[in-house]
């Protein structure tokens, strides 16, 4: 009797481990996830900026050429 008592009370250890590493992995990718999300916020923002600033520098060069 005290065998079967201990082998059941292993297996729900093993599930419990499972159960607890599962949420760990789930929570780990949404971690993962949402700061790709934001990274890729970040990474879109500087190159709309970068892509204004050179949209700006092209026109005064080209208005300055022009005058000259």
């Amino acid at each position: 009797m005290r065998k079967e008592k201990f082998s059941k009370l292993l297996k729900r250890q093993e599930e419990l481990e499972r159960e607890i590493l599962l949420a760990f992995l789930e929570l780990s990718a949404k971690y993962v996830t949402e700061n790709y999300v934001q990274g890729q916020h970040v990474t879109d923002y500087v190159v709309e900026n970068h892509d204004l600033q050179y949209h700006v520098i092209t026109e005064n060069l080209m208005k300055d050429h022009s005058k000259g």
